[in-house]
């Protein structure tokens, strides 16, 4: 059974124990709960800075991804614009090259036709005054008979006579 010491002792435990929870809230309200509230509200206020900051740096993030989307738009428009562009440059190339070479192919023919013809003009003066001395010789021994020179102005008349007909 309980005796009487031992509830009392158990009444002032409680009451003891009371006592410093009132002490301590006591305490509590006094002296921590306004530094402990302002401390909590700065807290607060800085969260909800840092929110507005990370919504405008998403914000900001969002327009950065969209600034280079549209750069690297840009920048494809771009490149196929030189590929079209080195293409063309090439295909110019070509032509120009072919046209180069059909130029001096050209020239080239009309050079070698020149020389032949320089050639041959200068066979012709080496041996031309030789060929009409041969020519005459051979015609004054061939047309030196009264009976030649006839007969070939015969076959010249007879000739004459059948382009008339």
């Amino acid at each position: 059974m309980i005796t009487y010491d031992l509830f009392v002792d158990i009444i002032f435990r409680v009451l003891n124990f009371g006592v410093l929870i009132g002490l301590g809230i006591y305490i509590f309200k006094k002296y921590l709960k306004d530094t402990l509230l302002k401390e909590m509200l700065n807290k607060q206020r800085a969260m909800d800075g840092l929110q507005q900051e990370r919504d405008a740096l998403m914000l900001q993030n969002k327009k950065v991804s969209h600034t280079v989307r549209t750069e690297q738009k840009k920048y494809e428009a771009l490149q196929k614009k030189i590929e079209q562009w080195t293409d063309v440059v090439e295909k110019e190339r070509a032509k120009r090259s072919f046209e180069k070479n059909d130029r001096i192919r050209v020239l080239k023919k009309n050079a070698q036709y020149r020389v032949q013809q320089i050639r041959q003009e200068q066979l012709v003066k080496r041996v031309m005054p030789r060929a009409l001395d041969e020519a005459k010789t051979k015609l004054q021994k061939l047309f030196s008979t009264k009976k030649a020179q006839n007969h070939f102005a015969q076959q010249i008349i007879q000739h004459m006579q059948k382009s008339e007909s």
